[in-house]
């Protein structure tokens, strides 16, 4: 029930792991060295093949490194020893900026043309594409330095406060035998899904005394993360705000746009969900925002371990026998650490161990179903991993838009599995729960997008109030959810919890969510069309996704995702369970 993560070392002690950190030490150097010797007469193959292989080198190492403490520290948070380690390492990784940047400055001019032909660099052609394009925007060496050194007590610090003020923040909470009891927020936030209504809207009713609290600080966070990202944006000179976000998130802009478009049209057949729900629960019309995720009832089922381990193993082996083996490697050989305990962190994770070409997963499972579904996510991860280490350490990171494919594909896998398999009497309860996931990231996700949108747009003109900030707020929940939530009860205040927006270098953290749901429903329902023919496609998808834009990804196995054709298909499915529901719940009104 605990992972093992002694075949990367035996402890900090081992020889391996000395060697290994004498050698990113030793390997470090031969960069800095390197990129020092660069010259405009360097011969061009050469340096690009010389990159490469310090490259990979050194990532493998830090990787290991990193991967080793990681580990070690997410099952007991009060490893000193491990938190030093990971401090040291993030140092080595400053240590990099200086090279990789004049390696970058000094591609900038240089005709790579020939690549695409080349026996051995081929294969990296659209890595050195992007340091080019990078290299368009970067300023002095000095510049680069400053602004690395200036965002640790700007953006940087920023971020770290309102992580500090949430995660600190708590309140009182009256229980049904009238004893107050102190629970942190995110605690208090979880009674959203409480069986009890007066406790969902008591939670709702402090989580606000909390954020009003909050506001003021949390809100000059959000001014100064995005008010630095506009400067820094201009003085690279970006053409425009999105040219630099699109860059990162691997996107073109005009596909974001067309996303948003999209799921805007199809948000009138989606919000009816949430008007049934709120007959459901006694409401004539709309949900009050504490109701949006109240359960129609108790899922009965219980889920050990066990249990879990054998429903997996036969979802999976429907659906692929090579993703059967990999699970059942990932249970022989403890890839997986279950059970809570003291000091292990919340959550769950799948992260690949590129050395030894596995992965490791953390749980704190529990029994439920919903811990049923968050194993099957997790080793959706895992599956996706082993078809993206079979390429270079350089092609291992896939675009946030495709990162979460796999492993939602598991979860329609393993929740259309649970549906045929649990009495009528359930169903509903399931598919209420089964839809909200869904739809949580194409409606909820929409409103973030629409507030962040909207916050930038006029951050460049100055700071916002927080009257302001929570006037935005409430008019994209009101865009968003439409008729299906009550307008007199929203929750202006959302934008405090949600740490995406207070990423320094992941502006607009939310569409990726709604174009990775949709790729995988869309894949789902040519699974469901085409059976154990779709699945060559689909490994050479999750293995294709470590380098190339979103959009190249896609269409390498002929996934049109702008086209109205994709998201008939991918919303089609949302549909169905939607009219299904309405079947059912047409029986209980």
């Amino acid at each position: 029930m605990s992972w093992n993560v002694s075949r990367l070392y035996a402890s900090y002690d081992d020889p391996q792991y000395q060697s290994d950190w004498q050698e990113t030490e030793r390997s470090m150097q031969e960069f800095k060295q390197w990129a020092e010797r660069l010259s405009a007469g360097s011969d061009i193959p050469q340096t690009l093949m010389e990159y490469v292989r310090i490259s990979e080198n050194i990532s493998q190492l830090l990787y290991k490194l990193f991967s080793y403490s990681n580990f070690q520290l997410a099952v007991d948070v009060r490893d000193e020893t491990s938190q030093k380690k990971i401090d040291q390492l993030q140092k080595k990784m400053e240590a990099l900026t200086l090279p990789e940047t004049q390696f970058t400055r000094w591609i900038k001019d240089k005709d790579i043309s020939f690549i695409g032909q080349h026996p051995d660099l081929k294969r990296f052609e659209w890595n050195f594409a992007k340091k080019k394009e990078d290299a368009q925007y970067m300023l002095s060496d000095r510049e680069e330095e400053l602004i690395n050194k200036l965002k640790k007590t700007g953006s940087g610090a920023w971020a770290r406060l309102q992580q500090s003020l949430t995660s600190l923040a708590s309140g009182e909470i009256i229980d049904e035998e009238g004893k107050s009891k102190t629970m942190p927020l995110m605690s208090i936030r979880n009674l959203a899904f409480d069986e009890r209504p007066e406790m969902r809207k008591q939670a709702f009713e402090v989580e606000n005394g909390i954020y009003a609290q909050l506001e003021e600080s949390v809100g000059a966070s959000l001014n100064h993360i995005k008010g630095e990202m506009i400067t820094e944006t201009e003085w690279r000179g970006y053409p425009t705000l999105w040219t630099a976000i699109a860059r990162r998130h691997r996107i073109k802009h005009e596909t974001v746009t067309n996303l948003m478009d999209a799921v805007k049209n199809q948000l009138p057949k989606i919000q009816p969900f949430y008007q049934i729900k709120a007959r459901l629960l006694g409401y004539s019309k709309a949900l009050p925002v504490w109701d949006l995720y109240a359960p129609l009832g108790k899922l009965t089922q219980s889920y050990p371990f066990s249990v879990a381990k054998s429903i997996i193993l036969e979802v999976f082996g429907t659906f692929d026998p090579e993703m059967k083996l990999m699970a059942e490697k990932a249970f022989n050989e403890d890839w997986v650490d279950v059970e809570p305990k003291q000091g292990k962190r919340g959550g769950a994770f799948c992260a690949n161990v590129y050395a030894l070409k596995e992965s490791r997963i953390l749980l704190n499972y529990d029994s439920t179903q919903e811990n049923l579904i968050t194993l099957a996510h997790e080793l959706g991860h895992a599956y996706h991993n082993v078809w993206l280490m079979k390429n270079s350490i350089l092609h291992l990171n896939a675009p946030l838009s495709l990162a979460e494919t796999a492993s939602t594909f598991n979860e329609h896998l393993l929740q259309d599995w649970l549906l045929n398999n649990m009495a009528e009497e359930q169903q509903l309860i399931f598919l209420d729960k089964k839809i909200q996931r869904t739809i949580a990231v194409i409606v909820d996700i929409y409103s973030r997008f629409v507030f962040e949108q909207t916050v930038m747009e006029r951050r460049k003109d100055g700071s916002l109030s927080v009257r302001e900030i929570k006037e935005i707020m409430s008019n994209a929940q009101k865009e968003a959810y439409g008729e299906g939530l009550d307008a007199e009860h929203l929750q202006p205040w959302a934008w405090i919890n949600k740490p995406h927006y207070y990423i320094p270098e992941l502006h607009f953290y939310n569409f990726p969510y709604t174009l990775g749901s949709l790729i995988s429903l869309y894949l789902y329902q040519e699974y469901k069309q085409d059976g154990s023919a779709f699945l060559p496609k689909y490994r050479e998808f999750l293995g294709r996704c470590g380098w190339g834009s979103v959009e190249d990804i896609t269409s390498s196995v002929g996934m049109d995702i702008n086209s109205q054709a994709f998201m008939d298909k991918t919303f089609g499915l949302v549909e169905q369970d939607i009219n299904l529901f309405r079947e059912l719940a047409e029986k209980k009104l």
